[in-house]
């Protein structure tokens, strides 16, 4: 790009910044996301090396280098890069800070981090200073609302500013009432004659929730984030809010003591003892790898509503506020302090229509049609609106702008809605909730509030999604035969059903027309035929997952086919009563009964039977015998065999094993101890990871088939040799060493090893 192009790009970018800068300052909105903002500041720093650069080309002899260097220096000096925030509003008087309040560079990741240490640790070698003063570093959270700097003299509250552009602010002084608990007067152990504090006004949650809702009745706005309506209320010209105490504070800072060269954990006491609240999720770190382990407990405190407060990040400083000071400020930032933030998968988009999809089980599921947006390279078009009873609480409407993230990095959801960006005049219409199928015509049924069902089994949308599951990887995993070519085959009316699919490799006529369809050729469909006869030998499990039974899933499946042999043989357990539903809820086993005795169900087994070679569920024993179980080099008893600690099936026991062994009765999980058979994994074992989510108290009980030739605590005590279990009973504690008796098939297991 050449020098007077990149000149008109630079103008663009500073353009669209200064707007991005009004509407977060001024206007309490977020046009983009902090991610994106910080992105385009950074393209636009670039941009002005680049001219400066061009112009340090140009021949000294020509007035253009003199004429371009004026203008360009110009364009930087004046332009969002050299400046802090945005100027203040007209309806609050404007005054000057105590001493400049910066903004933060920020870190969206652990390589900016790590840059940003080793920046500072040059800087210092430079300074002369010793690197060893770049530890420790104090990590706080960071707070997402409205920064202020507030003045006292003799004790006193003079006034309450804004951050504003960073050299002056708003005097918000009048609306303290609404900040809970903000001292009007110092306690009498400050000692400044004046003294000056600086932190952030926020609005908790919770309150956040209160006042949309009472917004929302009334008809009004309702904000969109926390921040806006921490700034809105505080900001605010007019009494809207006049209640007391709707805002929260916590300070982080003070240019006083700042002066006076203390430490920052120093500071922080000091403010705690003259009565100001300071941020208590706070940690000191001496390592980059304490400052991760923060800055992921406070993820995922945030990710758990564990913290009060919205906050997007944590903010890093070094403690030794004298080896700030040194390092100095870039234009807008202190160069000794970071703001590591969460980073931000959200972008804004225009809310085109909302269609409603059809589940295997009929459910009805609303889909909110977006204007294109790329988000971790992926392109988004369809976003998941959850329920139709969402829609309404949250007031969206086709015509909205609204901001899209993906929802743990993989399923694209709605994140806000900006009602601020509404046209009123274009009065969107709200959402008018369906009464009938969209694809077969059905009258729809309403289980709840926010569940909408096609009961219509024959529903073309329904049959299509049923097919779709039934190829899956989990089920029979007819691999190259997804969603499109199931649909192109449904529409050709090749297919109506599961057995339809299965008759593929071996209908001829069938074959012949999928090759007169577009997209197939002799190679692909060859290659289909043959995933299809690879999936006729099938473990019982994943058939009967395929089945599509409501409200059965994967463990259900694995727990009802490690009591049968076919599906005949569940049929007619069914039938004589005989079935046992231990660890299927009642919902579950009454749906299994429905499904199994039901004549087009019978009928569709029988057709499967004729079809299909049902593999068996394995047992321990088969397993040992696949080596998927692996025995560590000696077996000091007959009776225990510890896996080995680096076998690859660590990993795997926290997903498969253990459920594995409690199916096949070698492990049961029991809710309390309550017997001396009782046996508590240890804390710090893996399998406890894995398992605090299902239950409180992770506790196993080994079960014993086999008594011929011992007593049962003769059993016990052999089983307890090497296992690395704890007696609950004898509260005796040894070694966690992925060691675990199978205690069901010892005799079958001993034969096997030997």
């Amino acid at each position: 790009m050449s020098l007077i192009p990149l000149i008109t790009t630079v103008k663009t970018l500073e353009k669209a910044l200064r707007k991005y800068n009004r509407a977060y300052y001024v206007q309490n909105q977020s046009l983009i996301s902090d991610s994106e903002y910080d992105e385009r500041k950074k393209k636009l720093i670039q941009y002005y090396e680049m001219l400066f650069k061009m112009i340090d080309e140009i021949p000294e002899a020509s007035d253009l280098r003199a004429d371009y260097k004026v203008t360009v220096q110009k364009m930087y000096d004046n332009g969002v890069i050299s400046t802090v925030g945005f100027l203040t509003n007209k309806g609050f008087e404007k005054k000057s800070h105590v001493k400049r309040m910066y903004s933060l560079n920020n870190a969206f990741n652990e390589e900016e981090l790590d840059e940003w240490l080793q920046r500072i640790a040059t800087l210092l070698k430079k300074k002369e200073q010793d690197i060893s003063l770049l530890y420790p570093i104090c990590c706080e959270t960071k707070v997402d609302g409205l920064s202020f700097s507030a003045l006292y003299k003799n004790g006193k509250l003079t006034h309450i500013l804004t951050r504003g552009d960073g050299e002056n602010g708003e005097d918000v002084t009048r609306n303290v009432h609404l900040i809970a608990n903000f001292p009007s007067f110092l306690e009498s152990g400050c000692h400044y004659e004046e003294f000056e504090v600086r932190g952030e006004i926020f609005i908790k949650n919770s309150v956040f929730e209160e006042i949309n809702s009472s917004l929302r009745k009334n008809g009004e706005k309702p904000f969109s984030t926390t921040r806006n309506a921490a700034s809105g209320i505080l900001r605010q010209l007019k009494n809207r809010f006049e209640n007391d105490k709707i805002l929260s504070y916590l300070v982080w800072g003070s240019a006083t003591l700042q002066e006076d060269k203390m430490h920052y954990t120093e500071v922080r006491k000091y403010l705690t003892t003259i009565g100001f609240d300071v941020i208590s999720e706070f940690k000191i770190a001496n390592s980059i790898n304490e400052i991760r382990e923060f800055y992921h407990d406070i993820s995922v405190a945030q990710n758990n509503k564990k913290i009060s407060y919205d906050t997007d990040g944590i903010v890093c400083k070094i403690n030794n506020l004298e080896i700030q000071d040194a390092l100095g400020y870039t234009a807008t930032a202190p160069r000794g302090a970071m703001a590591y933030k969460f980073s931000s998968d959200s972008y804004e988009t225009k809310l085109l229509a909302i269609v409603p999809q059809v589940g295997k089980h009929g459910n009805l599921t609303p889909i909110a049609v977006v204007e294109p947006i790329i988000i971790s390279g992926t392109t988004i078009t369809r976003v998941t609106l959850h329920n139709f009873a969402e829609i309404t609480k949250r007031d969206i409407r086709i015509g909205d702008i609204i901001t899209v993230k993906k929802s743990g990095g993989v399923i694209p959801c709605i994140c806000d809605v900006l009602y601020s960006e509404r046209d009123e005049k274009a009065e969107l219409p709200k959402f008018s909730s369906i009464t009938e199928c969209p694809f077969c015509g059905h009258s729809l049924v309403r289980e709840t509030d926010a569940t909408l069902i096609c009961p219509n089994i024959s529903c073309c949308e329904r049959t299509i999604q049923r097919m779709i599951h039934f190829v899956s990887k989990d089920c029979m995993n007819i691999a190259g035969f997804g969603e499109k070519q199931i649909r192109q085959l449904y529409q050709a009316e090749i297919i109506k059903g599961f057995v339809d699919i299965l008759k593929i490799a071996t209908d001829n006529a069938k074959i012949e027309s999928i090759l007169r369809l577009d997209g197939w050729r002799e190679e692909s469909v060859q290659n289909l035929i043959y995933a299809i006869k690879k999936s006729y030998n099938v473990s019982l499990c994943n058939l009967i997952l395929s089945l599509c039974i409501p409200h059965v899933g994967k463990e259900s499946a694995k727990i009802i086919a490690s009591q049968i042999s076919s599906l005949k043989d569940l049929m007619r357990k069914i039938s004589e009563g005989t079935l046992s539903m231990k660890g299927i809820g009642e919902k579950t086993a009454a749906s299994i009964k429905n499904f199994f005795t039901a004549q087009e169900n019978i009928a569709l087994i029988h057709a499967l039977d004729d079809i299909l070679s049902i593999e068996q569920h394995s047992s321990l024993k088969e397993m040992v015998r696949d080596k998927t179980l692996h025995y560590a080099n000696s077996i000091s008893e007959k009776k225990a065999f510890p896996l080995k600690q680096h076998s690859p099936l660590r990993k795997r026991m926290k997903d498969e094993l253990i459920r594995e062994m409690v199916r096949n009765k070698a492990l049961h999980y029991i809710n309390s101890i309550s017997e001396k058979k009782a046996f508590l994994l240890k804390q710090h074992s893996s399998l406890k990871k894995r398992m605090e989510d299902e239950l409180k108290d992770i506790i196993v009980k080994i079960e014993h088939d086999r008594k011929q030739s011992s007593s049962p605590d003769e059993i016990m005590e052999d089983a307890l040799i090497g296992s690395g279990l704890q007696e609950a009973s004898r509260g005796t504690e040894k070694d966690l060493s992925a060691c675990f008796p199978l205690a069901t098939e010892v005799r079958e297991l001993t034969a096997i090893s030997t």
